[in-house]
């Protein structure tokens, strides 16, 4: 994804780490094929990444995260968890969305735990206070959304109120996570053009119209300083500090 890639390689790019990346696809061959490809149309690929880049076929919405034996214990190894994937849809319900954004996070957590309290990094929005009667002006890293789904303002932005709850509690109970709540993330000169916002604004354009309001700003936050932060506070948290705010 948008984001995904650009950790990715900054992952690799600030470390001599190893990434293992889990990868929707019919074969190892072809979902590794897939992720390199993505990195390409990005242009992120550094053919210098190959040897520390390892793929697992796998699906979020599947139980155990579709993994096989060999393929857990290879993620068990990890000394941190990224989690930055979520299925994107302004129009799906909750239900629709709750097993790619939600049932994922759980399963998440639960592998995380196996293999001996692994830290998780996950990716949320700042979204989860864009809610009708939840909307104002300032939020701070503490704040707590509702847990309600009446009250949010779409399938999407509830199903990361829940995950962002599990997280919260995987962490009350032990398990080191960090919570990084983004905002409108585009790249430095080169958005990319299956992006929501690049859709919009292409859309205003070509229309000629826009809509304006008091809740729709485009508060752009970079994507390079996103990716930076997350590498450097996962890295070094701060026992009190979970919650972080990447917007401008």
């Amino acid at each position: 994804g948008f984001l995904g890639g650009r950790l990715m390689a900054g992952l690799l790019r600030s470390s001599p780490v190893r990434v293992t990346c889990l990868v929707r696809g019919a074969s190892p061959a072809a979902a590794r094929a897939r992720l390199i490809s993505v990195l390409q149309s990005a242009g992120l690929w550094d053919p210098a990444f190959a040897p520390r880049i390892a793929v697992v076929v796998g699906n979020l919405e599947k139980d155990g995260l579709g993994l096989s034996d060999a393929d857990r214990t290879l993620v068990q190894g990890a000394d941190h968890i990224f989690h930055c994937a979520a299925r994107i849809s302004f129009l799906d319900s909750g239900e629709q969305l709750h097993e790619a954004n939600v049932g994922a996070c759980r399963r998440i957590i639960d592998l995380a735990r196996s293999a001996g309290n692994i830290p998780v990094a996950y990716t949320s929005t700042v979204a989860v206070f864009y809610s009708g009667r939840e909307a104002r002006d300032t939020v701070t890293e503490l704040d707590r959304p509702s847990a309600a789904s009446s009250d949010v303002a779409s399938g999407y932005t509830g199903t990361k109120i829940q995950a962002e709850d599990l997280m919260r509690r995987a962490r009350a109970d032990g398990l080191p996570v960090t919570v990084f709540r983004c905002g409108v993330l585009v790249g430095d000169g080169d958005w990319d053009p299956q992006y929501f916002h690049y859709r919009l604004l292409q859309a205003f354009l070509q229309s000629r119209s826009a809509f304006v309001d008091d809740i729709n700003h485009f508060d752009r936050t970079p994507v390079d300083y996103a990716v930076r932060a997350m590498i450097h506070l996962a890295r070094a948290p701060r026992p009190d500090d979970f919650v972080y705010h990447l917007s401008h």
